[in-house]
């Protein structure tokens, strides 16, 4: 037994010598690599410079420098960065994370966690929706952890704050859409209001307006809705473009803006006050005397009836003439000062002429030809037949002078008022397109007939008659027909007409809407006389 024990005790060292003679017998060439002391007279009991030989075992004192491993002895690769895109991020957004290894990750996993705002939100993929996860202001942490077989590595972690979303842009319209110089105050409007992502924030929202005329800044606006809404329609011109931007702020930000522009329109002037109830007429200004007109001083003189027109004037002398004088201003007229003419390609007939909007229109002579002759210009733009109308005194006024067919402009329509066989003589009124000459409407006299009347004249929808059949040259006549087109009631209002000059036929009157006059001529005299309506 104690012979066993003192074996017992002598082994180690001599396994231990055993061990130490085999590592200094080695050969100076052999490789052997396990071993990184290569000195061969190292026999110390003692050295610590021999590591282990064994290529599967580390030395209990060497300290570990390398990334985890996994149960075969492989570094797991470490997460070197975690990145979350975009950047910034908005609510609704899908937020995506990305890791980065410090090497080849092909085959390593990722674990995934979100949290919001300190809370575990559940997820486990590399990406979120903001429609489910977060708001504005919110705080978004997320952590990715590599994995190899089952084992992992350091957690690492990327961390954003969702931005605000600023609005988008709103639907604008400034109204009126066609406005009018001074006349219509320019109102931006928000019609389709600004969305915005961040909960609660569309209710918040407010706008504020800019303004440019003509791509200039105008800053001297007012508030209708919302602040620099309106421009008042007194800073407007025609033919400016005025355009309106409408800004949206949720309260952290501006957004997108809207805008809108508008072209300013001419204003329309105003046609005379007038009603289908005639009350008077004054006696006429008499405002110059012109020569001519076959001895007798017969003829027209009138002024544009568009309310828009330039101002001038023109005198159409005789009955069956080609040239028509023209006057700049009234007081050209009074002075008898002309500013030109026009020698139109045929003669006229009698003296119903009028002017429309810069154009002459007028019967020719021998026919039933109506013409539209552009005065700017001096080119002839159409002519069309007036169906059946009578011509060459076959139903002309009382005194002849060949005016079977007399034009007329009441409000903004062109009128005829001849006769035919058909109707017996009887006044026919047909509206006119002034474009085209073409017939719009036709209505028929019951009981005057068209040669009784020295001349008529059409105002608010009322033909009157103006009679002296009894006394071509008499000056105080009367208006004893007044023929209300729109319902055909015919009555005799007796209201006394003072001719202009001192003699000779009352070769023409006509009503002017523009400026509220009515025009005539009477022995080359020009007269303007001034009604009265109730």
């Amino acid at each position: 037994m104690r012979l066993l024990l003192l074996a017992l005790a002598i082994a180690p060292s001599c396994i231990e010598q055993s061990v130490k003679s085999l590592d200094t017998d080695t050969d100076d060439s052999a490789a052997n690599t396990d071993d990184t002391d290569t000195d061969d007279t190292d026999t110390d009991d003692t050295s610590t410079d021999d590591t282990d030989t064994d290529d599967t075992s580390t030395d209990d004192t060497d300290t570990d420098t390398d990334t985890d491993t996994d149960d075969t002895g492989t570094p797991i690769p470490a997460i070197t960065a975690v990145t979350l895109s975009p950047d910034p991020v908005y609510t609704n957004d899908l937020l995506s994370a990305e890791a980065t290894f410090d090497e080849d990750d092909d085959e390593v996993d990722v674990i995934w966690s979100w949290e919001v705002n300190g809370t575990d939100i559940g997820e486990t993929t590399a990406e979120i929706s903001g429609e489910t996860w977060f708001d504005k202001n919110d705080e978004v942490v997320v952590y990715a952890t590599p994995v190899v077989e089952g084992i992992e590595g350091d957690t690492q972690s990327a961390s954003i704050v969702v931005s605000n979303t600023a609005p988008a842009a709103p639907t604008v319209e400034i109204v009126p859409s066609a406005p009018i110089e001074g006349e219509d105050d320019l109102i931006c409007t928000v019609t389709v209001d600004s969305s915005d992502d961040d909960p609660g924030d569309e209710a918040g929202i407010t706008y504020a307006a800019t303004w440019t005329v003509d791509t200039v800044s105008f800053t001297d606006t007012s508030e209708t809705t919302f602040p620099d809404d309106t421009v008042s329609a007194t800073e407007t011109i025609a033919g400016q473009t005025w355009k309106c931007t409408v800004t949206p702020n949720d309260g952290d930000e501006d957004g997108a803006t809207g805008s809108d522009e508008v072209e300013i329109g001419e204003a329309e002037a105003d046609l005379a006050d007038c009603s289908t109830d005639l009350d008077s007429v004054g006696a006429p200004t008499d405002v110059a005397s012109v020569s001519g007109g076959g001895g007798h001083g017969i003829g027209a003189w009138m002024g544009d009836a568009d309310p828009a027109s330039t101002g001038k004037y023109w005198v159409m002398m005789d009955y069956d003439e080609d040239y028509i004088i023209e006057y700049d201003t009234y007081a050209d007229v009074e002075t008898g000062t002309s500013s030109g003419g026009a020698t139109l390609s045929d003669d006229w007939a009698g003296t119903g002429h009028v002017v429309l909007n810069g154009v002459l229109y007028y019967n020719e002579e021998d026919s039933a030809t109506l013409v539209a002759f552009d005065l700017a210009t001096q080119t002839e733009l159409t002519r069309a037949d007036l169906t059946d109308a009578g011509y060459d005194n076959t139903w002309a006024y009382n005194w002849g002078g060949l005016t079977d067919i007399d034009l007329s402009v009441d409000g903004e329509s062109l009128y005829a008022l001849y006769s035919t066989d058909a109707a017996a003589g009887y006044m026919v009124v047909s509206e006119l397109d002034p474009s085209t000459l073409a017939i719009l409407d036709t209505d028929t006299s019951t009981t005057a007939l068209k040669n009784d009347y020295t001349n008529t004249f059409i105002a608010c929808g009322v033909v009157y008659g103006v009679d002296n059949n009894t006394c071509f040259y008499c000056t105080d006549v009367t208006i004893d027909l007044a023929w209300d087109l729109s319902t055909g009631t015919e009555t005799d209002p007796g209201i006394d007409f003072t001719a202009p000059g001192t003699s000779g036929y009352i070769g023409s009157v006509d009503y002017n809407p523009a400026d509220g006059f009515i025009y005539s001529m009477r022995g080359g005299t020009l007269g303007l006389s001034t009604p009265t309506w109730n």
